[in-house]
């Protein structure tokens, strides 16, 4: 019976260890696993535009472009590991994020600019850990921007209660 062979016992052996070494690899965040992909507004760089993009969350790195089209992003992604996720109790601090609170405002006839902890729920603010701009984003809902959020931090992301 060659299934109690040495040769068939080291296979088995073998594919043991390559289940056991793929599922530490998924687990640690390997560079392919997509952790969370879609679609959030974010706003310029380089103005005060806001516009949909195509998100995705991949490994250590988060990646954003237009729909179809490959961006500056897609080739220099987000180092997760050297930004942090801004704390939702430290948003409605971000003066990055009241142009955009005051667009929905005026847009709702409100007569105030500020901003509520409710005007914020949707956003989700990567903050460099060493100077430079952060990255805004804002999701469909507020549940959607936790999920964001989560997958951030899943990525690598810190977490920081300052804007």
């Amino acid at each position: 019976d060659g299934a109690d062979s040495p040769a068939a016992e080291d296979a088995s052996e073998d594919s043991a260890a390559a289940a056991a070494a793929s599922a530490a690899s998924s687990e640690a965040g390997e560079p392919g696993e997509v952790i969370k992909e879609g679609s959030l507004n974010k706003k310029g760089e380089t103005n005060s535009n806001w516009g949909k993009r195509e998100v995705v969350v991949q490994g250590g790195t988060a990646t954003y472009r237009n729909k179809g089209k490959l961006s500056k992003s897609a080739r220099n992604p987000i180092k997760l590991a050297l930004v942090a996720v801004v704390a939702k109790s430290a948003l409605p601090r971000c003066a990055a994020l009241r142009s955009r609170a005051a667009q929905r405002n005026k847009k709702l006839k409100k007569a105030s600019n500020s901003m509520s902890a409710s005007d914020v729920e949707r956003f989700v603010v990567l903050k460099p850990l060493e100077g430079g701009s952060s990255f805004l984003f804002e999701a469909s809902s507020a549940a959607d921007a936790d999920e964001w959020a989560a997958a951030f931090k899943a990525g690598g992301a810190g977490e920081t209660d300052s804007c």
